[in-house]
């Protein structure tokens, strides 16, 4: 198990905004993930989220963005689809908005992990008009080319490779990094564009699987 921060949503925003966005956090073929953890940054100011029912959630977010606070919401649509939605940034703010989540990484016969992270919410199967409730909720925007807007990614894998042994990815070009006791892995160049999961695949230098602390260093 592997717990990921997804970081996103980094703007200076030049009026108040209310702003939605949605998130796919399982890629297909892959470990399940859940989401754990959800906080944003205005400013110099941190608010973490609290885990509560879906229309008490909505209520209470409803509630500050009526009284003119900042506030945000991380709704599940569906096992892998959420929706971000931030509200009353004030003018010229910077935000960051973080999603924890815990994933399983996939297991390879060749003896190896494989990590995968989505950066893309790809069109849904509805079948007929009306068959699904909240079709517009879960029906995202298509764009006709480039948006615009990158992806950086920084992992750190805290894993006993083997020796001369390099992180793969069939996906991007990466750059890595050996540390004591662990890898960093960054993409190469300075980002790369949401139109395909980010993959990563390493060997393990242990045939059975083993136990360790890890505090975080």
């Amino acid at each position: 198990m592997r717990r990921d921060r997804a970081r996103d949503g980094r703007a200076a925003l030049p009026e108040p905004l209310r702003h939605a966005a949605a998130r796919d956090l399982q890629p297909a073929a892959a470990g399940r993930r859940r989401g754990i953890g959800f906080c944003f940054t205005v400013g110099e100011r941190r608010i973490v989220g609290e885990i509560d029912r879906r229309d008490a959630a909505r209520e209470r977010f409803e509630q500050a963005i009526a009284d003119g606070r900042s506030a945000a919401i991380l709704e599940q649509d569906r096992s892998s689809l959420f929706t971000q939605e931030i509200g009353n940034v004030p003018p010229r703010a910077s935000v960051v908005a973080e999603i924890i989540v815990d994933q399983r990484l996939r297991w390879l016969d060749e003896g190896a992990w494989e990590w995968r992270f989505p950066t893309v919410v790809a069109p849904r199967y509805l079948g007929s008009e009306g068959r699904v409730p909240d079709a517009a909720r879960v029906t995202q925007d298509i764009a006709d080319g480039p948006t615009g807007v990158t992806l950086r990614v920084a992992l750190v894998i805290r894993d006993a490779l083997p020796v001369g042994a390099r992180v793969e990815s069939p996906s991007h070009a990466v750059h890595e990094s050996a540390q004591p006791g662990r890898t960093e892995v960054v993409l190469a160049g300075d980002a790369a564009r949401l139109d395909r999961d980010v993959v990563v695949r390493w060997s393990t230098a242990a045939a059975a699987a083993s136990l360790g602390l890890d505090l975080g260093g």
